[in-house]
């Protein structure tokens, strides 16, 4: 009687008479129009999408592109970034052929519509799964699919981070099934391991790492669960099939995985020997750390100014993870109405992201667990957490609008609860509204000293003069704040506008005035809107070019007379060519001058830690400021800068760049006179920038004694081949000697042979190959070629036929055991 009495009190509308079949159809055609206008110049005005990220790849995969043109097999190893560093590092090895190397780049001109689909869609049965309603679903899958972190990195060229998030809501709704759907359990299997397959081959380890929590959190709550219900056996089954899942699926990428590993204990991420860590630094990975004050931008984005006027801690932002208006409405509502079972489970994960998120800023917690956690030191940019705070918060949001719907024209008998959360999160606007510059203080941390050393420097009187104060004051409240109040204000007034907008709509549901269908169809819009709206603020229009511009010609319209110049200069009469040092092109972080020309420099997050040593410590050493040997040893001929520098001369000049030529460069390889054993990497470091003058005569050999190093006048030396995995030389010498090659030391792979016999590689001047060549004549051949690899595409083969094979026999099993259509099973 009470539920019959309940559907009489819920307007009808044209929503209720539709079937489910039509409802789903409906809200999927509407989720999948939204990229669209997310993107808008891509499908209605013509144009491509060309990112930073992608440009700097495609620049540092250059000479990967060019030996896989030549030889038509796998590189290795990357020939023209950092002085030549694993392939890998750049661009994934081959792999087994699967959805995403098959059909997915049929779509690739329509980049990213078809991984927002396969986003939405899956946000979208992942909340059906969860037990809310196809309106409710629809309206959680904007909020997943659009939170502003996503087209952020889509806008940024993060193609692997956003395709590896896109699989995300399936990984989750193949765990839903498998382990609370008894009847669909094999189903579940099927959709888990075939997502996590999908995932975890987008080649993104963080975005796996972070969602591996809510995974290992969901998992202990259900056998917390299963134990009190004595349904342990259930739960065993569910964990079985997780490991099997997990285990193919690891062996079905393992030769990404494993270069992956490889790499990672030679990294900065798997720290240095020079300061005996095994991560990264915690000053590098929490410099990107969210304030405690700037999580507000979760609900009003523009608080502490977006990415133009960011005054935040962080250096600098592309955006803020907003988590959306009307969003934070349901969560209010959630967290003050609802209690669902799965409540403890996402609001836990949430929370323990959000205080990850912190960083710095939370030490007690953080720097515990960068030191304890496995594998938490691995991962920098703390803020990125906060993509699965947003994930996990969807729930408790969606709680509280599936409550809305339960209590559809019920508002007589549900209390008062609903009016304070109404009130709560309309509250919130109004406070930064009306008191915004008294809780705010638009003022970035350190910006008052460095304006001032400006100010003083411009009127040549010291920063601490009182008149430098009173301009500092000035300036920043008549410059920076009112840029700052005005962004902060607007957006909180876009807020409180958008949460009583969509609380008069809610309590027209709850009153009865609307149907149902109605007010969430509207809802559903004004949500998109936000999302949306707030999104394309973060997307900047130069990423948006016109068709007749690819990645090359992006990269080409980027060549200066000064590039031709030196891609002409720094070819040799053997095979091998001279390397540049870009320092005018901020050479540590751009990838362009190396599809050029090989660089001492490049665009990776995670370079050689021996590498990176000599960058931090030893480049920059010496009177001019450059340290000499460093660049001699490294086979660097020319220079780029803005102005001469002592101990170069000008080879080239044009309007944008001076060309500067290092006369003393030495060749690719090279023999010296003498030899200064190291013990540590410490002492090998301090030889480089304090013994060895030019980098001639005397080389520093780690870890070895009893090496021969003597001068041979008519010694000769000719590299005979020279490409990513082969390097043939010619060699002819009258007394034994040490030669040094202008090679960095990667002792994963890189062999050498003397006359067909292997010898030793020694670590030589801490960044170079030396091996020891007795007198006479001999070829040196030295080869690329990593153990692993062949084992690890058997193993890969294996595992993914076994995973293709369980899939369809999973089908097949759910197929045949089908009741009814799923569907109506739907809660």
């Amino acid at each position: 009687m009470t539920k019959k009495k309940a559907l009489v009190q819920v307007k009808s509308d044209f929503w209720s008479n539709l079937k489910v079949w039509q409802q789903h159809s409906i809200l999927l055609f509407l989720l999948f129009l939204l990229p669209l206008f997310l993107h808008s110049p891509l499908f209605f005005g013509g144009k491509t999408l060309v990112t930073h990220d992608i440009i700097q790849w495609r620049a540092g995969a250059e000479s990967l592109q060019q030996y896989y043109n030549e030889f038509e097999e796998q590189p290795h190893w990357a020939t023209n970034m950092f002085s030549g560093m694993p392939g890998y590092v750049i661009s994934n090895v081959k792999r087994f052929p699967q959805f995403d190397t098959i059909i997915q780049p049929i779509f690739k001109s329509i980049f990213p519509l078809t991984e927002y689909w396969i986003l939405l869609s899956g946000s979208y049965f992942f909340l059906l799964l969860m037990g809310y309603r196809p309106l409710v679903s629809a309206l959680g899958a904007i909020f997943i699919a659009f939170t502003t972190y996503i087209p952020i990195i889509v806008g940024a060229g993060h193609n692997t981070k956003f395709i590896a998030y896109t699989w995300i809501p399936w990984l989750f709704s193949g765990y839903k099934l498998l382990s609370s759907r008894p009847k669909y359990v094999l189903a579940g299997f099927a959709l888990f391991i075939f997502a996590f397959l999908m995932h975890i081959r987008a080649g993104h380890p963080q975005v796996t790492y972070y969602f591996l929590f809510l995974l290992a959190i969901w998992w202990i709550s259900d056998g917390i669960e299963a134990w009190k219900a004595g349904k342990l056996k259930n739960y065993s089954t569910t964990t079985g099939l997780l490991l099997v899942a997990g285990f193919l699926t690891i062996f079905g990428i393992i030769e990404q995985y494993w270069s992956v590993y490889e790499y990672s204990s030679y990294s900065i991420r798997g720290g240095s020997e020079l300061v005996g860590s095994s991560g990264l630094s915690q000053n590098y990975a929490f410099v990107w750390s969210q304030g405690w004050g700037e999580l507000l931008t979760l609900l009003i984005p523009g608080l502490y100014g977006g990415s133009e006027l960011y005054w935040g801690p962080k250096p600098m932002t592309s955006g803020p993870h907003y988590f959306g208006a009307v969003a934070t409405l349901g969560l209010i509502i959630g967290l003050f109405v609802a209690r669902k079972a799965h409540l403890k489970v996402f609001l836990t994960t949430a929370i323990l992201a959000i205080l990850f998120s912190l960083g710095k800023h939370l030490p007690a917690l953080n720097e515990t667990m960068f030191e304890y956690f496995p594998f938490f030191n691995k991962f920098r940019t703390p803020e990125m957490w906060l993509v699965l705070a947003v994930f996990c918060l969807t729930i408790p949001a969606m709680d509280g609008f599936e409550w809305i719907a339960e209590k559809a024209g019920k508002i007589s008998s549900i209390g008062n609860l609903w009016k304070y959360a109404f009130g709560t999160t309309a509250l919130i606007g109004v406070l930064f509204i009306v008191g915004g510059s008294n809780v705010l203080s638009f003022q970035k941390d350190g910006e008052r000293d460095a304006i001032a050393s400006q100010v003083a420097a411009q009127n040549q009187v010291s920063p601490q003069d009182p008149r430098v104060s009173q301009a500092v004051n000035q300036i920043i409240r008549e410059q920076f704040i009112p840029g700052r109040e005005e962004k902060a204000r607007a957006d909180a007034i876009r807020y409180t506008i958008l949460v009583v907008f969509a609380s008069g709509l809610l309590w027209a549901i709850l009153a009865g005035k609307i149907g149902l269908g109605t007010g969430f169809l509207v809802l559903f819009v004004v949500s998109a809107y936000d999302m949306i709206q707030i999104g394309k603020q973060y997307v900047p229009d130069h990423v948006y070019q016109t068709n007749q511009v690819n990645i090359e010609r992006s990269i080409e319209s980027q060549k200066r007379p000064a590039d031709t110049f030196m891609q002409n200069a720094i070819k040799t009469e053997e095979p091998w060519t001279y390397r540049v040092f870009p320092l005018a092109d901020n050479p540590f972080n751009n990838a362009i001058p190396s599809y050029f020309y090989p660089s001492i420099g490049g665009y990776t997050g995670a370079k050689m830690s021996i590498y990176q040593d000599v960058l931090d410590e030893a480049l920059f050493a010496g009177p001019t400021g450059i340290n000499m040997a460093v660049l001699n040893m490294l086979n660097v001929r020319f220079m780029t800068y803005s102005s001469q520098i002592p101990g170069f001369s000008v080879a080239f000049r044009d309007e944008q760049v001076l060309v500067l030529e290092n006369e003393n460069v030495l060749p690719k390889a090279f023999f010296v006179d003498s030899l200064i054993y190291a013990n540590s990497a410490t002492e090998a470091l301090d030889a480089i920038i304090n013994a060895i003058d030019d980098g001639h005569n005397i080389a520093v050999v780690e870890h070895a004694t009893n090496l021969t190093a003597s001068a041979d006048s008519l010694a000769q030396i000719e590299i005979t081949r020279y490409d990513a995995h082969h390097i043939d030389i010619q060699i002819e010498r009258s007394t034994d000697g040490f030669l040094v090659l202008s090679e960095i030391y990667y002792p994963s792979g890189w062999y050498a042979y003397l006359n067909g016999e292997e010898i030793p590689i020694h670590k030589t001047n801490y960044i170079l190959r030396g091996m020891e060549i007795p007198s006479g004549v001999h070829t040196l051949e030295m080869r690329h070629t990593p153990d692993w690899y062949p084992i690890a595409r058997n193993i890969s083969n294996v595992s993914n036929i076994m995973i293709l094979l369980l899939i369809a026999a999973s089908g097949w099993f759910t197929w045949k055991r089908r009741e009814e259509d799923f569907g109506s099973q739907v809660e």
